[in-house]
């Protein structure tokens, strides 16, 4: 994963921001991570997670199939040289 932004460190380093750049104190990131990351509890994820592991698989499945046992159309032959990067 690639950060967006730099990281942004008080003391340039390890330590967390606590003003913003107004100088207003930051509330505090774990209970917002919390509130942003909780567990759902419908079925919502799982469709999404079995997409997402399909279309990492495909390239190394033929018969991988997507939900309602449609099948995932690759716009082009995956080889190993293509999948791969680095020779073995």
């Amino acid at each position: 994963m690639r950060r967006l932004l730099p990281p942004a460190y008080d003391d340039g380093f390890d330590e967390p921001r606590w003003r913003s750049t107004y100088c207003h104190p930051l509330p505090n990131a774990r209970p917002i991570s919390n509130l942003e990351c909780f567990d759902r509890t419908s079925n919502e994820h799982q469709e999404y997670m079995h997409m997402f592991i399909n279309s990492r698989h495909s390239p190394l499945s033929p018969s991988a199939t997507a939900p309602e046992g449609r099948t995932l159309g690759l716009l082009r032959r995956v080889t190993r040289e293509r999948l791969f990067l680095v020779r073995f």
